[in-house]
C-alpha cells in the first residue's frame, strides 16, 4: 500500500467521522442514501482493507517473532546496537479509523446501516459484521499488548454499535461467531486480572 494513499483514506475516514460526530442523524441518513443507491463498490473496498487488515496482524505475530530472535540473538550488544538491529513495523491499512467511521454510522440505533452492514440489496452483498469479528479473531492471535489493545477496543466498541438496538440480525452473526472464545480468552488474560 503506498504510504500516500494510506494517509489520503485516513483523512477521509477522519473527515467521515468527524462528519458523524454524535451519530449526527442527518449525515447518516445521506450516508445511507448514498450506500442504498450506489455503495456495492465502497462494501466491496471495506471488505477488502479489513481483509488486508488481517493479514497484517499476520505480518505483526512475523514482526514479533523476528524481535524475539533479534533480541535472543543480541546477549551482550548494547542497547543502541539492539536499537539499530530491530526492524520496524509500518501499519498499512487504518483499521482503527474504519472501525470507528463504522460505529458512527450506527449510533442512535440506526437500524438501516446497522442491516446495510450486514446484508445490501443488490446481486452481490457483503457482510461486513463478519469481517470485523474475524478480524477481531485474528487480532487476538497476536495477543493483547501495545496497540493490538487500542484496535481490540475500538473492535469491541463498534461491534456493540454494530447490534444495539436490539439488531437482531447483527446480534445473531456475532452471538454464532467465535467471538464468544475471543471475549472469554480475553477476560482470562492478565490484563482482566489486574482490572479486577
Amino acid at each position: 500500500t503506498d504510504p500516500k494513499h494510506l494517509e489520503v483514506l485516513k483523512d477521509v475516514l477522519q473527515l467521515g467521522a468527524a462528519l458523524l460526530k454524535n451519530g449526527n442523524p442527518n449525515v447518516q441518513r445521506r450516508i445511507l442514501d448514498y450506500l442504498q443507491q450506489d455503495g456495492v463498490h465502497f462494501f466491496e473496498n471495506v471488505r477488502d482493507l479489513i481483509r488486508r487488515g488481517c493479514e497484517e496482524v499476520e505480518d505483526l505475530l512475523g514482526y514479533h517473532a523476528r524481535v524475539k530472535e533479534l533480541r535472543l540473538a543480541s546477549v551482550g550488544m548494547d542497547a543502541v546496537e539492539l536499537e539499530e538491529m530491530m526492524p520496524t513495523f509500518n501499519e498499512t491499512t487504518c483499521m482503527e479509523d474504519l472501525l470507528v467511521f463504522i460505529q458512527l454510522t450506527c449510533e442512535g440505533h440506526n437500524r438501516k446501516i446497522q442491516n446495510l452492514w450486514r446484508v445490501q440489496e443488490a446481486r452481490r452483498t457483503y457482510d461486513i459484521v463478519s469481517e470485523i469479528v474475524e478480524y477481531m479473531v485474528k487480532l487476538q492471535s497476536v495477543g493483547i499488548e501495545g496497540n493490538i489493545v487500542n484496535r481490540t477496543i475500538q473492535c469491541l466498541r463498534t461491534l456493540t454499535e454494530l447490534m444495539q438496538g436490539p439488531c437482531k440480525g447483527n446480534q445473531s452473526i456475532i452471538a454464532s461467531s467465535k467471538l464468544t472464545a475471543v471475549c472469554n480468552k480475553i477476560l482470562q488474560t492478565q490484563i482482566f486480572k489486574e482490572c479486577t
